[in-house]
């Protein structure tokens, strides 16, 4: 026989505990003890009459293979680059090394421009001063001048003009010289320096120091020809004037003053010989060479 719902009448079907038409209980469903709990996850029932709207579905993802659902945890954080320190060391020292080439190619540079750079000075004379140990040449650092001189003349072996201007006097070649007509006596030349220098020595050769042979053979000796420098004075600045006695000779001849401090030198001759004998005997006063030793000041 067929049952029917007590409430609506409708045909009870053998399936839940509830009218399949109006939800009432029904009063001879069995008592159903609860389901024990499984791995799977309960699916979701809508009454077919409730009241209040569904459960919303679960947010969680499907079952794993264990049966139980996964929890979603945090989002996992961005890798905190573990490499980043050492690469930070490596361009530091890659940065230090790079310092320490170019440190050592600019200390290279220098050792170089000091060692063969030397001075800059044009006349290739050293830069020295009282404390550097021994004095130097300071003849190429003076320029001379002399209120006369000589006219040009013809070189007898070479045929050559020969000049007789006071620059002769610091090229150090005994071959050329100042010259002038005459004894020459109370004539006074000039050198001047750039700059204050320490004189320890001067010296000069007193007459043409040439000797020339013509294309017959014979031989013009200029020195003894002319007439020779017997006495000068030098006159340094604030120093007493200094009288130097010469020899006859064709070498230089120096004389120690010790130390003068001065930037203007003049050279006053005194006294001459006579005129030489012979093929080269000229009536001139010549000077080959001047020679000034010292410190820079």
């Amino acid at each position: 026989m067929t049952v029917h719902c007590p409430g609506c009448g409708t045909p009870a079907v053998d399936v839940g505990r509830y009218c399949t038409g109006c939800g009432r209980p029904r009063d001879d469903a069995p008592e159903v003890a609860a389901p024990l709990p499984s791995a799977q996850p309960t699916p979701v029932r809508y009454p077919l009459y409730a009241e209040q709207p569904p459960p919303a579905p679960p947010s969680w993802s499907q079952p794993t293979e264990t049966g139980l659902p996964v929890v979603p945890g945090p989002a996992p954080r961005p890798d905190p680059a573990p490499h980043r320190a050492p690469r930070r060391r490596r361009r530091l020292l890659a940065a230090l090394l790079v310092l320490g080439v170019v440190a050592l190619v600019v200390a290279l540079a220098v050792t170089l421009a000091v060692t063969l750079g030397g001075d800059d000075d044009p006349s290739g004379s050293e830069r020295t001063d009282a404390s550097s140990g021994d004095p130097a040449d300071l003849t190429r650092r003076a320029e001379a001048s002399a209120p006369t001189q000589d006219a040009d003349s013809v070189d007898i072996a070479s045929g050559e003009t020969t000049t007789y201007d006071a620059s002769n006097l610091l090229d150090a070649d005994p071959t050329t010289a100042w010259r002038v007509r005459g004894a020459a006596t109370g004539t006074e030349l000039t050198f001047t320096f750039e700059e204050p220098v320490v004189l320890t020595s001067v010296g000069l050769v007193n007459g043409y120091a040439k000797t020339s042979v013509d294309s017959d053979g014979t031989t013009f000796d200029l020195y003894a020809g002319g007439r020779r420098i017997t006495a000068v004075t030098w006159l340094l600045d604030d120093a007493p004037p200094v009288r130097q006695e010469l020899d006859e000779t064709r070498e230089p001849q120096t004389l120690d003053l010790g130390a003068v401090t001065t930037r203007t030198v003049r050279l006053r001759v005194e006294s001459v010989t006579e005129p030489g004998a012979g093929p080269a005997a000229r009536d001139t006063t010549a000077i080959s060479d001047v020679a000034f030793t010292g410190f820079l000041d």
